[in-house]
């Protein structure tokens, strides 16, 4: 639903407040004041009734609220004493008063039956590996995350990658509800040495019916091109050649990463690596991104990989020269944003590398960067929540990794380690622990974050049972030697003391 009242425009399901076609940042919270207010202007809303709405479960003072009205108003240019948008009315609560016309969606995301967007909005489902070999399935992965990255180019789509979603033959009429998408695409990878098959199908989630079905037999570098052929069907299927759709969109969304079929291969085993979580995992990861960027000089892509590999380095303790580490991160975000300015990961990068160097407001600036140009991007919103942590801002980091759960409801499982170190911050103990324990595997970090969890609630067996599972993965952890990234050294002495409570060694 778009909502439009003066020069604003307030956008429900890209989670956007324009003016003038110009995105205003606004904090998570005060959006969704925003849309409630909008939502039930045809009413007074009591105050207690936004508290419960924004604060759910939780008792926070008047003066949260104040504080999130004050900074609506704010960004609607709106104040206390004029009231021309939202108006207080005393002793009973508050009103969006502006005449809001339309209500309705611009043409392309106009809504059907269902609420779904008529052109607006596709899932790319996990490809299928129909190699004879099992090790290949990073391949398929790969290129079904390309196609959605590639996608999500285009501002006037939204994307979402569903990596962790297992369909189990459901109806596609079921899936595309699910994931609130108009269509979804569906495919098959084969690959065998530098020959490469993909079969996909484009499909309308509201009847099932195959919009359109291809096959792609390409070898060596004719193979990359595959994913952006897929793109460009997409792309003609849903606006027609160059017609509705932006050429500038068209160009981002088909400008081809790499001449080098076998840097692309490093690429996507890169990725299977990186996901592993594992300090093994992280350096074959770091070699695989060299490679690539070996054959390709001018690979962005692969830049990008590397130094988010590289933050990884120092995020979980793994490197023995930290600020080496972080200089290289640095450097190498800096390069991949320097040959592609649109790629979000080069974006994201940079912007964990520079938390990691306290350089917070720096930081922060590069996530939004990434959000300007894809303000769907699901993982950068989880990503930005943990430099929200680092900064001291632990319940708008909740509301933010919330926020990109929504978006991406089969999100990946580092999600849940998001927001259960954003909840730990918040110092909402048993929603942390809630959160580790969907984990399907845990890692050397989410066991310290929910160690120190179950420890602040008093639960030391199980806070010792992960102390002692951490110690076998890194035998040298002790509290005195756990880097800190944190602004306020207040939040810092928090998780010491939930480690210290849990049992690990000073």
């Amino acid at each position: 639903m778009i909502y439009q009242f003066h020069d604003f425009s307030l956008d429900t399901r890209l989670y956007q407040l324009k003016r003038m076609n110009e995105v205003a940042r606004v904090e998570p919270r005060v959006f969704d004041l925003l849309v409630y207010l909008t939502d039930h202007r045809d009413r007074v809303v009591p105050r207690q009734e936004l508290l419960d709405s924004l604060w759910p479960g939780r008792v926070v003072s008047d003066t949260a609220l104040s504080a999130c009205l004050k900074a609506a108003r704010k960004a609607l240019g709106d104040n206390g004493r004029t009231q021309k948008i939202i108006k207080t009315v005393h002793g009973r609560g508050y009103q969006f008063v502006a005449p809001v016309s339309g209500d309705s969606l611009t043409p392309m995301t106009q809504t059907d039956s269902t609420g779904r967007g008529s052109g607006s909005s596709i899932a790319v489902l996990p490809f299928a590996n129909a190699s004879d070999d099992k090790e290949q399935q990073y391949f398929a992965e790969g290129i079904a995350h390309n196609i959605a990255m590639d996608l999500s180019r285009n501002k006037s789509l939204v994307v979402k990658y569903a990596d962790w979603l297992e369909d189990g033959g459901r109806p596609t009429r079921n899936i595309a509800s699910e994931l609130n998408v108009r269509y979804l695409l569906k495919g098959g990878v084969q690959k065998l040495g530098e020959r490469v098959r993909v079969s996909v199908d484009f499909l309308d989630g509201e009847t099932g019916a195959i919009r359109w079905s291809d096959r792609f037999d390409r070898t060596g570098i004719d193979a990359i091109d595959i994913q952006d052929d897929i793109s460009q069907k997409i792309a003609v299927a849903l606006w027609g050649y160059r017609g509705q759709i932006q050429d500038a969109d068209m160009e981002r969304m088909t400008r081809k990463s790499t001449d080098s079929f076998d840097a692309y291969d490093f690429l996507l085993r890169g990725v299977m690596y990186k996901e592993l979580y594992t300090r093994a995992g992280n350096a074959r990861a770091i070699e695989c991104f060299r490679k690539a960027i070996a054959l390709d000089p001018l690979y962005s892509e692969a830049y990008s990989w590397l130094a988010w590999v590289y933050g990884m380095e120092v995020s979980m303790r793994w490197s023995n020269d930290p600020q080496t580490m972080l200089k290289l991160a640095l450097e190498t975000a800096r390069k991949a944003i320097e040959l592609d300015h649109y790629c979000p990961i080069g974006h994201t990068g940079l912007g964990f590398a520079l938390v990691m160097q306290k350089n917070f407001d720096e930081g922060l600036v590069a996530f939004d960067r990434c959000l300007d140009l894809y303000p769907n991007h699901a993982d950068c919103m989880a990503l930005r929540a943990d430099a929200l942590v680092f900064s001291g801002r632990a319940e708008e980091a909740v509301e933010e990794v919330r926020r990109a759960m929504k978006i991406n409801p089969y999100h990946p499982d580092w999600y849940r380690w998001a927001l259960g170190c954003a909840c730990y911050a918040a110092k909402r103990y048993e929603e942390a622990v809630a959160s580790f324990n969907r984990m399907k595997c845990q890692n050397s970090d989410s066991m310290m974050w929910l160690a120190a969890s179950y420890a602040q609630l008093g639960n030391i067996d199980k806070a010792g049972s992960q102390v002692e599972q951490l110690l076998v993965i890194d035998p040298g952890f002790t509290v005195s030697g756990f880097s800190s990234f944190f602004k306020n050294p207040l939040d810092y002495e928090h998780l010491r003391e939930g480690l210290a409570k849990a049992g690990f060694p000073e």
